[in-house]
């Protein structure tokens, strides 16, 4: 990043990296004078230091806008207390799978697939085995179609079977060739032998719109208990996850009052939209997921900022 002489306005700054990071040729400044962090110290009871440093920051990737707050400490840090068994998709979870699949590049991905499957009239009781059912076929796709980029999600029938939603891009031009393909290879995996499940336990169909939403809420299953675990059923392990992409995240630190203020616009349109909910604290971060490509509108975001001359 080149070094200018002359300071510049914060959101002439953001806009000028955001452009460079998209247009190869525009030209970056950084303010020298603008401080991109606070930090604070302070003294513990036994007489040792602690210092604390925040950050305030700015990123973007597919239609995600993310407002961070990073904090960094020196002195005695606690040990991260251990990740718990998971036992039920929560609201967290489906925060994080909407957060991750929105920011996924699923623009690029031409054509899109909805794939469902299910398991016969046995079924396992044990998420071990069904998530190890779910990786193996997942290397058979692999196998067969190279590495396909998908989402999936667990979710449970009336009856009590688990099964899997896929939202995948389509490895070949021919959709009734990969709707076959998925029978006969879902099938040899659960052992099934019933000419009906050969036929009834996939289903794909090409995915025409912006199916993330649907993938997101509809499968939320609250009304018919899709998302609650059968008694009977152990370990069940993750709800979701994503296969061969990743978000291809590009931001900023900014200062303390630039973040607050661009915080505040994204508040502003989210509410206009009726999408806004208060996540909590003063300085706590926040995201928003755009109606397209969050990078153009992140550009008239700063754009805007600079104006307002923040």
């Amino acid at each position: 990043m080149t070094v200018a002489t002359e300071s510049v306005r914060a959101g002439d700054l953001a806009l000028m990296v955001y452009l460079k990071s998209q247009v190869p040729g525009v030209p970056t400044a950084h303010n020298a004078h603008s401080p991109r962090s606070e930090r604070f110290s302070f003294s513990l009871i036994d007489g040792s230091s602690y210092g604390i440093e925040r950050r305030f920051a700015l990123a973007v990737s597919g239609r995600v806008i993310d407002l961070r707050t990073r904090f960094r400490g020196q002195g005695p840090v606690a040990e991260p207390a251990p990740r718990g068994t998971v036992c039920e998709f929560t609201r967290a979870s489906r925060r994080r799978l909407l957060k991750v699949g929105a920011s996924l590049p699923w623009s690029t991905l031409r054509p899109r697939v909805l794939v469902t499957l299910t398991y016969p009239a046995e079924f396992p009781t044990s998420g071990r085995v069904v998530k190890a059912d779910l990786h193996e076929w997942s290397v058979a796709l692999v196998r067969r179609w190279g590495p396909v980029k998908a989402m999936w999600k667990m979710e449970f029938q009336r009856r009590g079977a688990p099964h899997f939603h896929l939202l995948a891009e389509l490895p070949t031009e021919d959709l009734a060739e990969f709707q076959g393909w998925c029978s006969e290879s879902w099938a040899r995996v659960v052992g099934s032998e019933d000419p009906k499940h050969k036929a009834a336990g996939t289903n794909v169909v090409l995915a025409w719109s912006n199916c993330l939403r649907y993938f997101a809420y509809a499968f939320k299953g609250e009304a018919d208990g899709q998302n609650t675990v059968p008694r009977d059923f152990s370990s069940p392990g993750r709800f979701w996850g994503v296969w061969n992409q990743k978000a291809d995240w590009r931001g900023l630190v900014v200062k303390e009052r630039e973040w607050v203020q661009v915080r505040r616009m994204l508040r502003s349109w989210a509410k206009s939209k009726g999408r806004y909910r208060c996540s909590g604290g003063v300085f706590q971060g926040e995201w928003f997921v755009t109606d397209g490509p969050a990078g153009p509108f992140f550009g008239q975001l700063l754009a805007a900022a600079a104006a307002l001359r923040i």
